[in-house]
Order: C-alpha cells, then structure tokens, then sequence
C-alpha cells in the first residue's frame, strides 16, 4: 500500500517537473537568436551613425591644367606697312635722345645690358626682314652690338669723366623701301649718326652707325662699323 502511494506521488511529481521544463524551453528566449539580434541592431546603429563625405564640387586646383596664355601677335605699326601709297614723315629724335644717354653709361661700366633697350627688338626685326633665318641674323648683330659696347670701353679715353650732351640723327641714309636690303617691311635709316658728350670742357663724339625706325621710333641696327 505504501510502495503504491510513493509511486503514486514520484510519477506525480516527474509529470509536474517535465511539465515545467517543457513550458520553461518553449517561453525562454534563444541566446543563439537574441545573440543575433543583438548584433545585427549593433552594426545598424554603426551604419545610421557613419558620415559618408560629400564628393567634391569641382577638382583640387592642383590637378587642374591652367589655360595656356594666349600671345597676341605683334601689330606693325602705320608706317611701317608694306602697303604703304606714300612715305611718312620722318620720325623726330623723340626717347632715342634718352637711350643714348643710358648707351654711354653703358660704355662708361662696360655694360652692354644697360643698353638693350636701344637696341632693334628682335619681333620687329623678323617682320622686317624677308631672309632665310632672321632670327640668326638677329642673334649676330645683338652680339655685335655689345661686343662694339666692350670694345668702345677699352678704347675711348677720359670714359670716367665724360657727361651726356645730346643724339645727333642725321639724314643720310633716308627712306628704305621694301624689297630693299632684304626686307619686307619699309623704314626710315639714319646713318653715321652722332652722339655728342663732354669731357671738361672739350665737345666730343661717339658715331652711331645705323639707326632704324619703328613706330616712328629710332633704334640702332648697327653701334660700330661693319664686320
């Protein structure tokens, strides 16, 4: 009677308990799923706080290429024209009277830059000139220009006392047509032309041996004689 009543309970009680185990199993959440859950949340609030920066509006300037200047051609001046009906008149001395003062000063320091702006600029002289490779024969007279500027230094006397008076353009020389002396262009030419300096109270002279002109201005094509 016992043994059946303590058999009784003990089924009892495994019903109650697995019951109960079974109840627990099916309420209690996954940890493998709420783990899950867990990150996926995780890594979505990563993405919804994650900035992505804008692209940018327009290329660093450092990659950017610059437009290349445009050089605009060099206009021949009114009289300078081939075209020309009738020849113009003759230029007056004007600033060359300023560049020879700046050309003897350039004589006194044997300093032939001082002086490069008296000389003929080489754009013109390759419109001027209607030659094979002007631009040669350009490069030989600048040098001859300043060789005859080293060449005056060492052999004009009293450079050291010497004091500008003023540029003597003389008519000899005249109108150049074009086709003449291997031009394309026309212009005044004065040669032998002479500035005048003062050593003391002595007048003396340097020789000028050719001067062009070019938008009615004078420039020197040639300082001593030929060679």
């Amino acid at each position: 009677m016992r043994r059946s009543l303590f058999r009784a309970v003990a089924a009892s009680f495994c019903a109650l308990t697995l019951s109960g185990c079974r109840s627990a199993r099916e309420t209690a959440p996954a940890p493998a799923v709420v783990a899950t859950a867990s990150k996926v949340a995780a890594i979505a609030t990563a993405s919804a706080l994650a900035v992505v920066p804008p692209l940018p509006s327009a290329m660093p300037s450092a990659i950017t290429s610059a437009a290349p200047a445009i050089t605009q051609p060099l206009q021949i001046p009114e009289h300078n024209r081939a075209d020309l009906k009738e020849i113009p008149e003759r230029p007056p001395v004007g600033n060359a009277a300023d560049k020879a003062r700046v050309l003897l000063e350039a004589i006194k320091q044997d300093q032939p830059a001082l002086a490069a702006e008296f000389f003929f600029p080489r754009d013109a002289f390759l419109l001027v000139k209607a030659i094979k490779n002007p631009g040669h024969y350009w490069d030989q007279l600048k040098q001859r220009y300043e060789d005859d500027i080293h060449t005056l230094h060492r052999t004009t006397a009293d450079l050291g006392k010497a004091e500008f008076v003023g540029l003597e353009i003389v008519k000899r020389g005249g109108w150049v047509h074009k086709h003449k002396e291997g031009n394309a262009l026309p212009y005044w030419a004065s040669r032998h032309s002479i500035l005048h300096y003062r050593v003391g109270s002595d007048e003396r002279k340097l020789e000028v041996r050719v001067l062009i002109s070019w938008d009615d201005q004078w420039w020197i094509t040639h300082l001593s004689e030929f060679h």
